[in-house]
């Protein structure tokens, strides 16, 4: 009997271990899959982040080069210096404002990109906007990425993408770690899969639930769960990347990632059968002892027992750490602190595999071996510190590998603690990050240097001359600007070709960096261009020019030293131009623009010479005459036109205002916006004429359109503050209406806010004079002066018309939101009608309404039109299309 309950009770024993150990090698597989899947988020992670944000800061540097070089971005020019992506996988496009394709850097496939998504998204506000994929022309999936271009005065001016290939999103994807079911993908807040990949399958717009993906904390281990898009169970890592719009998903298959484990433990039920098999016979042979052994081997059975169980749960629990530690991709180190110099105890493979050396050769050194001769680094005495203070640290260091490269890591360090709580060991961990900081060195240098050249390009001369200038203004020095430029290098481009005309520009380059000093700047300023710094020690202006004579000369001669190309003897020459700051200019755009202007004097000297820059001022006053000469002109040619924008009513939707806006056809440059010439115009006078012209001629055009039979709306006019000042201007008022026979109700002065509350004691009376005509009066650009509230109630004024700079950002920024809302609620107690400006999109318009805004004005309902469209528009009694009526009509209603 005793050695059966014996025979039992080891039975019991093994299967209890056994299940045991199944359930430590189920939960061991768990770990190590979702910690893969974890640490594959983790990279996959980052290689998008690094890709969108490489296309984000090639948008925006287009983008930037749009809003201060002009619409024409040239991208081929941008393309050949490097400041683009490769366009092997990436397609850059500048669109206009009507969705027309300027340029790419290689064709994108698209002509027209209205009805595009990224295009409608851009018109309304500026986003870095990802869009769904779309097939393209050539079969494969695209997607678009996005940034709004403006013009200078903040309007819509078209739309910069790059277009990228789906699969590249997806192109990590490493069978060998994911296996045949894992997943890798990049799915948008939308919830639609802008490309998923399954082993060798690529997938896009796939729908998918975004919220439940991001449900599960970033920092906890992930529970295998069935995915929905192919109802496989994996341990799925979902990431939203903060910065934009999309999420990382990467998993890993259940069954795969346990095939491992379901092996292991049917290896261990096999065992235990069989060792319930040989106990089963062992006992059964002795059966016939039993009377004799059944003392001694039931004390045996209990001790073997015993430590068995501790046996195998020391050695699962050792294993199993043994396992997690071998096959980290991170480099793992144990110090020994109870020995002079810390010296290692172990290294895990991924230790050789990174610094190059094995575990035999550092086994028993000192860690700071590592460091090579580079210990003054601020991240190493952090590390030091924290060892000797026995706590956690993590920081970035330059560690050196056995063949003496340098390599990047992020080492952290934490203390191993006895029973007593004292440190005896340190556990030393090492991620290598050299890849990450080459790219990031990568793109600083990029952004520095020329691309053909190695020449520092525009932006690293921006930042010296800008750092020469204060340092020249702090020691009473001077610095000199030489602006170079081949002669005839178009010449060669186009006979030689462009790879002749590149080598040159090599050359020319390497030439004037030899012949300057170390403290001096030699950069590329695009095409054949280049710009010189030279600071200078504070001398006479004359003795000055007599240095800088010699130095230029030195590299006239030296950059029309004869050579060959392409079996060609050439002799390059230069054209030169030379400003001196503080004398030529105490800004650097300022002394660049005069070197440039002194280069091209140089040329119409007969080129091959330098010139210093002289007589600015009547340079500038040629060109202030010639300007003022084309504005007199305008007048008596007929160059300017009106066009013609609608103001809604927010209650019945119909138009109930016209403001005449003014356009000038200049016969050279095409058709301008005020914003290009009415600055100009106010400072030399000329404003007066234009503005009297601009009213009359807005009144004749409403009483044309009445005469046709379109519905009386009045029509508004902008007043500028010289206008306000002449002594005659209510009189200027009364004769345009007399000459037109225009209704004075039926006109609209539009006053600016900064002109009404810059001198209230003299508005107020103007104002006055003005509203005795009969006309409507309202305060332009309302919001962006420092108003006076008390002098608001005082003036005769109908109606505010809310800046645009607010209403653009209303459904974005909530400072914006609550002026425009202040603005209507104060108005509205004032009995005053409230005009929004600049409304784009519909959600503008929404919250416009919601806070009871009486019109609106902008592009949302129709663009500045000619007079002929307008009064097409007016004829069609286009109304805007809301369900605001009844509501709008009886708020109104109560406040009148």
């Amino acid at each position: 009997m005793v050695l059966c309950l014996v025979g039992c009770a080891l039975l019991a024993v093994v299967w209890g271990m056994t299940f045991n150990m199944v359930r430590l090698e189920r939960e061991g597989g768990y770990r190590a899959a979702a910690s893969s899947a974890m640490e594959l988020g983790d990279t996959y992670e980052a290689q998008v982040v690094r890709a969108l944000r490489e296309i984000d800061q090639s948008l925006r540097f287009i983008q930037h080069m749009h809003l201060h070089e002009g619409p024409r971005v040239d991208l081929a020019d941008l393309k050949a210096r490097g400041l683009l992506p490769p366009d092997l996988l990436f397609v850059v496009g500048v669109t206009d404002r009507a969705g027309i394709v300027l340029s790419s850097s290689r064709p994108s496939g698209f002509h027209d990109v209205t009805g595009e998504d990224f295009f409608r998204q851009q018109r309304g506000a500026d986003t870095f906007f990802i869009s769904r994929p779309r097939l393209g022309r050539d079969g494969e999936w695209k997607i678009d990425f996005s940034h709004r271009l403006s013009d200078a005065r903040g309007g819509f001016d078209g739309v910069v993408f790059v277009t990228v290939a789906a699969s590249y999103f997806v192109a990590g994807y490493e069978p060998s770690r994911l296996g045949a079911q894992g997943v890798l993908g990049l799915i948008g807040r939308d919830g639609i899969f802008r490309a998923r990949r399954t082993g060798d399958a690529v997938m896009q717009g796939e729908k998918a639930d975004y919220s439940t993906l991001l449900a599960m904390p970033a920092d906890r281990l992930p529970a295998p769960v069935v995915n929905t898009w192919d109802h496989v169970r994996r341990y799925t890592v979902a990431r939203e990347l903060f910065e934009f719009p999309v999420a990382v998903v990467v998993g890993l298959s259940e069954s795969e990632q346990m095939a491992e484990a379901d092996e292991r433990i049917a290896a261990d039920l096999w065992r235990a059968g069989v060792a319930s098999a040989l106990l089963l016979a062992l006992f059964a042979g002795l059966a016939a002892l039993q009377w004799k052994l059944s003392h001694t081997r039931a004390t045996a059975d209990r001790a073997l027992r015993t430590e068995v169980a501790i046996r195998r749960k020391a050695e699962a629990a050792l294993n199993l750490r043994n396992r997690a530690v071998e096959s980290s991709v991170n480099a793992v180190l144990i110090s020994d602190l109870s020995r002079p110099g810390n010296p290692i105890e172990y290294v895990n493979p991924a230790f050789e595999k990174i610094t190059g050396y094995s575990a035999g050769e550092v086994i028993g050194r000192d860690a700071r071996f590592l460091f090579g001769g580079d210990t003054d680094q601020p991240a190493v005495l952090e590390i030091q510190k924290a060892i000797r203070e026995r706590r956690e640290a993590r920081a970035v260091l330059r560690n050196y590998r056995k063949d003496g490269s340098p390599f990047w890591n992020e080492y952290s360090v934490a203390p191993v603690r006895d029973e007593d709580g004292n440190v005896t060991h340190f556990v030393e961990v090492m991620n290598d990050v050299t890849e990450a900081k080459t790219y990031e060195e990568q793109l600083a240098h990029q952004a520095n240097f020329d691309g053909l050249t190695g020449l520092a390009n525009r932006n690293l001369l921006q930042d010296r001359l800008q750092r020469a200038i204060a340092t020249a203004r702090r020691d009473g020095e001077s610095l000199a600007v030489v602006f170079l430029d081949l002669d005839n290098f178009k010449n060669i481009n186009d006979g030689l070709g462009h790879n002749v005309g590149d080598r040159l520009l090599k050359i020319i380059a390497a030439r004037l960096q030899a012949c300057v000093r170390e403290n001096d700047t030699v950069s590329r300023h695009g095409g054949d261009e280049f710009v010189i710094l030279l600071p200078e020690a504070a001398h006479s202006r004359s003795s000055q020019e007599a240095g800088l004579t010699v130095a230029v000369s030195k590299l006239l001669t030296h950059v029309s030293e004869p050579l060959a190309l392409e079996g060609r003897q050439l002799r390059p020459t230069c054209s030169m131009g030379v400003s001196i700051f503080p004398h030529d200019g105490e800004d650097a755009d300022t002394l660049l623009r005069n070197a440039d202007a002194a280069m091209y004097r140089a040329k119409e000297l007969g080129r091959n010479r330098m010139q210093f820059f002289t007589a600015e001022v009547h340079e500038r006053i040629h060109q202030r005459m010639e300007l003022e000469s084309s504005l007199r002109l305008a007048l008596e040619k007929q160059e300017f036109v009106l066009h013609y924008q609608p103001q809604v009513d927010l209650g019945h939707g119909g138009i109930v205002g016209i403001e005449a806006l003014l356009r000038w056809r200049h016969p050279t440059r095409g058709l301008l916006y005020p914003g290009e010439f009415i600055a100009f115009a106010e400072e030399t006078g000329l404003i007066v004429p234009i503005g009297e012209w601009v009213l009359n001629e807005a009144c004749r055009q409403s009483v044309a359109w009445q005469r046709a039979g379109l519905p009386k709306v009045p029509v508004s006019v902008n007043m500028s503050a010289l206008q306000c000042e002449q002594p005659d201007v209510v009189d200027m008022v009364r004769r345009a209406l007399d000459a037109s026979g225009l209704d004075a109700n039926l006109l609209e002065l539009e006053i600016t806010e900064s002109l009404s509350m810059a001198n209230p004691g003299q508005s107020v009376p103007l104002m006055e004079a003005l509203k005795s005509t009969g006309v409507m009066l309202a305060i332009d650009d309302f919001g962006t002066g420092f108003s006076n509230l008390s002098y608001l109630r005082r003036f005769p004024i109908d109606r505010l018309k809310i800046d645009l700079s607010f209403v653009r950002d209303i459904a974005t920024d909530p400072g914006s939101l609550a002026i425009s809302e202040a603005i209507i609620s104060m108005s509205h107690n004032l009995k005053l009608q409230v005009v929004a400006e600049g409304v784009e999109t519909e959600d503008q318009l929404a919250l416009l309404d919601a806070r009871q805004c009486d019109s609106i004005q902008g592009f949302y309902f129709s663009p500045p039109l000619a007079s002929a469209p307008m009064a097409e528009l007016l004829r069609e009694g286009r109304r805007l299309a809301m369900p605001l009526g009844r509501r709008r009509q009886a708020a109104r209603a109560v406040r009148m």
